[in-house]
C-alpha cells in the first residue's frame, strides 16, 4: 500500500511526495476517488497555475505506473480549479493513451486512461 504524502506549507505551496520519493515501483494501477482536485488545491489561482499543479500531479502518477501496457489511472473526481475535459488533455500531453471519460454527471466524472507502452512512446 503507498501513501501519498502532500505538504502545504501555504496556500499557494503544495509538495508532493510518495512515501518520502517522487517515486515507487511501478503499479498496474492506481486509483483516485474525489482526491486530485484537493491535493492541486482549492485556492483561487490562474488557468496556468491550475494546469502546472496538475501537470506535476499526472507525470508523478505516469511514472509510477508500469511501462509494459498495463499501467492503468482512474480518476473518480469533480471538477476542481480545472474542468474535466481540460485534465483529460493534460493526461494525454503528459503520455497517457485512451484516455475516456466512462461516466459524468454535472461537475461529478470518471476518466480511465492507461500509460503507453515503452514501444509506444518511441
Amino acid at each position: 500500500m503507498c501513501e501519498l504524502q502532500v505538504k502545504c506549507d501555504s496556500q499557494d505551496d503544495v509538495n508532493l511526495k510518495l512515501n518520502g520519493s517522487s517515486s515507487l515501483h511501478p503499479y498496474h494501477l492506481i486509483l483516485a476517488s474525489l482526491a486530485l482536485h484537493v491535493i492541486v488545491g482549492h485556492g483561487k489561482r490562474s488557468l496556468e497555475e491550475s494546469k502546472l499543479r496538475y501537470r506535476i500531479l499526472f507525470e508523478l502518477l505516469f511514472r509510477n505506473l508500469t511501462d509494459d501496457g498495463s499501467g492503468h489511472l482512474i480518476v473518480g473526481d469533480h471538477n476542481g480549479s480545472l474542468g474535466m475535459f481540460e485534465q483529460m488533455k493534460l493526461m494525454e500531453e503528459c503520455g497517457f493513451v485512451d484516455v475516456e471519460c466512462v461516466w459524468r454527471e454535472r461537475d461529478m466524472f470518471i476518466i480511465g486512461e492507461r500509460r503507453r507502452e515503452k514501444e509506444e512512446m518511441s
